[in-house]
């Protein structure tokens, strides 16, 4: 949860995060602490992220 929150934190420059849905899956555990690439796709309708460790 606290990476999700992180993501949000980061995707809130970029996009209005109190208009949008998020649907999360966790696969992996990100052992903190720790670096972490995000990567974010954005187009009219659909913003798009992945956390790559």
């Amino acid at each position: 949860m606290t990476t999700k929150a992180r993501v949000l934190a980061q995707l809130e420059a970029l996009i209005d995060i109190q208009r949008i849905s998020i649907n999360v899956q966790f696969k992996n555990v990100i052992y903190l602490p720790t670096k972490v690439c995000l990567n974010v796709k954005l187009s009219q309708q659909k913003a798009t992220f992945n956390l790559m460790n």
